[in-house]
């Protein structure tokens, strides 16, 4: 599938003028996640990170960098300070374009995931107390529909819908999969 270069002018415009779900129960503890968006040296890609199995949640899963919101902490300070402390990406490196839907999850977190776009290179360097490996997946791949799996589940007594995304040895699911259906989608409508 042919893939468009990334306009972030185009998709901050996209995400500003869309109502998105913001979720408020107290009882979720506050996330968030940067959704990094590489288009130095290639392709748009999207960095993924694979998590060690020292890390208390999601041991050893494929996952954006991101983490709990500290007191006095924004969304986005968080997905941004997160993205250093895991995979060593400057705050000042980061073009912050915007945020997609609010998520839930099984570990009682609710997630803001904010796309932010890398345009220059950077040195990556995985903190291995969190970070087993660090993946760059072409946006091109991983809109390939024989590479998606869809699956009914449940939780919490609602019906939802389960996403796993097949990558060389990877398979990206759960939140992530989740987050990464909703960007697809939105990255659809904008440029293909």
């Amino acid at each position: 599938m042919a893939v468009a270069e990334f306009n972030a002018d185009g998709f901050g415009r996209l995400l500003a003028d869309r109502d998105r779900r913001e979720l408020e129960l107290e009882t979720f503890a506050p996330a968030a996640v940067l959704i990094p968006i590489l288009t130095f040296d290639g392709p748009p890609r999207i960095l993924l990170t694979v998590r060690s199995s020292h890390v208390e949640h999601h041991k050893n899963q494929i996952s954006f960098p991101g983490g709990r919101v500290d007191e006095g902490e924004s969304a986005p300070e968080t997905a941004l300070r997160e993205t250093h402390e895991e995979v060593g990406i400057e705050p000042s490196r980061v073009r912050l374009i915007g945020a997609i839907d609010d998520i839930y999850t099984i570990s009682n977190f609710r997630v803001t995931p904010l796309v932010g776009l890398v345009e220059n290179p950077v040195r990556l360097d995985a903190n291995p107390a969190e970070i087993a490996e660090i993946i760059e997946v072409p946006i091109r791949d991983l809109l390939d529909e024989a590479q998606h799996r869809r699956e009914p589940g449940m939780w919490r007594q609602v019906q939802i819908t389960l996403h796993f995304f097949y990558w060389k040895s990877h398979i990206i699911w759960g939140a992530t999969g989740m987050i990464l259906d909703q960007f697809l989608d939105l990255y659809r409508s904008e440029f293909l």
